[in-house]
């Protein structure tokens, strides 16, 4: 599991987990969210801002953790299952007026 904190900035993430019900989610991180944790088997992207951005990724590792089975370069085009989830449309995460916000929009 990896933990992402905005220390500066903004940051966008994009999650993709097929085994989920809603498998594509997009995150727009500022730190006054907390730590954005991605759990294990999910495939995930992250772009900084326009005017940059500062994270802090704190990884948890256990007991079956294997750094030769880690961080392998996944090429989406590649991944019909990681297509497919990218296809739907994605709950949008952000922060308004205060507030974490989740919309499901049809675009």
């Amino acid at each position: 599991m990896d933990n992402n904190l905005v220390l500066e900035g903004s940051r966008t993430f994009t999650l993709l987990n097929p085994a989920w019900d809603h498998p594509h989610h997009i995150i727009h991180l500022i730190r006054a969210m907390g730590a954005l944790q991605i759990p294990i088997g999910t495939y995930h992207r992250s772009v900084s801002s326009n005017e940059g951005s500062l994270v802090l990724n704190q990884s948890m590792r256990d007991h079956g953790f294997d750094y030769r089975t880690e961080f392998i370069p996944v090429r989406l085009e590649e991944r019909e299952d990681l297509l497919k989830a990218k296809a739907s449309v994605p709950w949008i995460w952000s922060w308004k007026d205060g507030h974490i916000c989740r919309d499901h929009d049809a675009q």
